[in-house]
Order: C-alpha cells, then structure tokens, then sequence
C-alpha cells in the first residue's frame, strides 16, 4: 500500500512538472492583454463614477425621508 502511495505521489509530481513546464514555455501575446487591461481599467472606472453618482442621490433621498418622518 505505501508503494502505491508513493508511485501517486510521483505520479503527481510528473503532472504537476509538466503542467508547471508548459505555462513557463506557453508564449501570450502582452499587447493582448495589456489592451484587455486598459478597457477593464476604464470599465472599472465607469462604474465607479455611476456607482458614486447612485450613492450620492440615495443619500440625498434618504436624508429627504429622515427629514419628513
């Protein structure tokens, strides 16, 4: 039994180094990704300006309905 244990483990090791070589040796694009980032950057900060735009009109209600009550 500990022999098969070991013999999985080794087993592993080899997937697992070969998985590992693989990404090291995979080649990408940067400008590709460079690109993704720099329309995600300016997504994000889309969002964050609608978000804080939101904010600032349900804080302007909320301290409306505080006022009535």
């Amino acid at each position: 039994m500990h022999d098969l244990i070991n013999l999985l483990q080794v087993i592993g090791g080899f997937v697992g180094a070969f998985a590992t070589a693989l990404a090291v040796t995979h080649k990408s694009n940067k400008a590709d990704y460079e690109a993704i980032i720099k329309e995600l950057t300016a997504e994000r900060d889309e969002f964050k300006k609608d978000y804080y735009k939101q904010k600032e009109k349900t804080e302007k209600l909320e301290e409306e309905l505080r006022k009535r009550q």
